[in-house]
């Protein structure tokens, strides 16, 4: 039986009203409780705000907002947005290759959801979408990394040595910095299996 355990990456944030930002007719306020954004007339399928993890910084003044992910590796998207009426928003992931061609995307309609990064992803864009909101009050976004575990192991092996080489094993080419590594000699970091 497999086991699941995850790692939060990154916390991402709507900052600033820039480009990426839906602006016609929008009124955006920010505070400590985080963006809340109005738009009565707004469009169902409107892109509301965007995240990048590539940015041309000459032409938005604003730096990366998402961190890089490992291609083949499962992550977790989890949303504390809010809605008026309640859940009329969904988000859109799309992968691009080194062309900026889509190569893939990913629609999460929940306020959690996984998805896989396709081997050939070079950059992405996470987009907040309206699904015939008129209010939203954005908190965060969590991206989680999902790692896979056999139930009663841990990542490392049980026969897993430990860090340092043991003295029977030391290579000839190493000899001379063997004073350095005497405290990985002593009797009580070696252990006899």
């Amino acid at each position: 039986m497999m086991t699941r355990s995850e790692k939060l990456i990154h916390s991402i944030t709507w900052d600033t009203v820039s480009g990426a930002s839906y602006l016609y007719g929008s009124a955006i306020q920010i505070s400590s409780e985080g963006v809340r954004f109005k738009n009565p007339r707004m469009a169902s399928g409107t892109v509301i705000q965007s995240w990048q993890s590539k940015i041309n910084y000459q032409g938005s003044r604003t730096t990366v907002q998402l961190p890089l992910l490992i291609p083949g590796v499962t992550y977790r998207l989890e949303s504390q947005v809010q809605t008026v009426p309640e859940q009329r928003i969904y988000y859109r992931i799309s992968f691009y290759n080194r062309q900026d061609e889509e190569i893939h995307f990913v629609v999460h309609k929940t306020a959690v959801g996984e998805f896989v990064c396709p081997k050939e992803t070079y950059t992405y864009q996470i987009q907040l979408i309206s699904a015939g909101c008129q209010e939203v009050l954005f908190k965060s976004l969590k991206l989680y990394q999902m790692d896979q575990l056999t139930a009663g192991t841990s990542r490392l092996s049980q026969s897993t040595k430990p860090a340092g080489h043991l003295e029977a094993f030391l290579p000839a080419d190493l000899q001379f910095i063997k004073p350095l590594l005497e405290p990985h000699f002593s009797k009580e970091n070696v252990s006899h299996a």
